[in-house]
């Protein structure tokens, strides 16, 4: 029996106070990760780049009814104050793309997953 290393695929992390708009196909959702046993969702840009964006109280509840596969666009707006309780926290705005044909999104991951499984990325 030989053994072959596996490596997971590294993402770039979006930098939402360079860039404020990030745009693509939300294409995976990984859980637990990091020292904040964080969320951290992955976006492909249209120029093939996977660009992760970790989760925070804000981003994951925008999320939760995003599908796997849409089209998406993310926008951080800025500091803002809760009314409520004082603090401050990151706004995002999260918008989903409900015209783009999924199907041809889905078999472009799928020849992907392939191509990855192809490589040892899972």
């Amino acid at each position: 029996m030989a053994y072959r290393e596996v490596e997971g695929s590294v993402s770039n992390a979006w930098d939402f106070d360079q860039n404020n708009v990030l745009e693509g196909v939300y294409i995976n959702k990984r859980i637990n990760v990091g020292p904040n046993n964080s969320c951290l969702y992955e976006i492909r840009q249209a120029n093939s780049e996977v660009v992760a964006v970790w989760g925070s109280t804000v981003i994951d509840f925008r999320m939760t009814n995003v599908p796997l596969n849409s089209q998406v666009k993310i926008e951080y707006i800025g500091k803002v104050k809760n009314p409520k309780t004082g603090r401050q926290f990151k706004e995002f705005k999260v918008f989903v793309d409900d015209e783009v044909k999924t199907e041809s999104i889905n078999a472009e991951l799928e020849t992907t997953s392939l191509e990855n499984k192809e490589k040892g990325i899972l």
